[in-house]
């Protein structure tokens, strides 16, 4: 799984769909709270208050199937692992984040 890069204090947005049993459409409607879990750990350990922000900020993009959250890991810089779990088909969507304390300009 690809490692995705922000800096501490920046906020990164999270996408995903949930399937049909079909496998082809998309399943609108479903709403928070009851159809999602959220795990986050930083650094291996749990962090339950982290998880619960990207759980409270799950969204539908309007009735598309898709939706939408954000990870904001405040100060904690390190690897961050997020799993969201939809309830109804138990489809996992997973990113992994390495949060960096201090941002510098690149070259080139």
């Amino acid at each position: 799984m690809p490692v995705r890069e922000i800096y501490a204090g920046e906020t990164a947005p999270l996408q995903f769909n949930v399937w049909n049993t079909d496998g082809v459409t998309k399943k609108s409607g479903l709403v928070q709270p009851g159809n999602f879990t959220v795990s986050v750990w930083h650094d291996g350990a749990v962090d339950a208050v982290v998880a619960a922000a990207v759980l409270a900020a799950i969204l539908e993009i309007g009735t598309s199937g898709a939706y939408k959250s954000a990870f904001a890991p405040g100060t904690g810089t390190g690897y961050w692992r997020i799993e969201i779990v939809n309830t109804w088909s138990t489809d996992v969507m997973g990113e992994a984040f390495e949060v960096r304390a201090v941002r510098t300009l690149g070259v080139g």
